[in-house]
């Protein structure tokens, strides 16, 4: 039996040494990089948008202010060209080429209206 067999055939002492330490501190510090490298995009991210929404703010309120000035003055200053040129081309005051480019100058108005109107919506 057991009590027959000698002593060091029944005890066993030893000494076990991991082989692949390093390989598992590698990877460790592999996922800690990759980790710290996402953090750095996020953050480089995060000031990219904060830039963007400040653009943008100030873009709507450029465009607010274009969109307000013509809503308020523009486009009765236009209207008023119009019908002004109008009169004065019907009365004969005025001759041919100047009505068309009085015209055009008031439809000039109304078309940076348009143009500020888009801006606007699309900020």
């Amino acid at each position: 039996g057991l009590r027959d067999t000698p002593a060091y055939l029944r005890f066993r002492i030893g000494l076990s040494v991991p082989l692949w330490q390093g390989q598992y501190k590698s990877r460790i510090k592999a996922a800690q990089t990759g980790f710290e490298l996402a953090q750095e995009r996020t953050n480089a991210q995060k000031q990219i948008l904060s830039i963007d929404l400040q653009q943008a703010q100030g873009d709507f309120q450029k465009y607010k202010q274009a969109l307000d000035y013509y809503e308020t003055k523009g486009l009765k200053q236009s209207e008023e060209v119009i019908s002004t040129a109008t009169r004065l081309f019907k009365t004969g005051h005025n001759d041919y080429l100047s009505f068309l480019r009085t015209l055009s100058d008031a439809y000039t108005i109304k078309q940076r209206y348009i143009d500020a109107l888009r801006n606007h919506n699309q900020t």
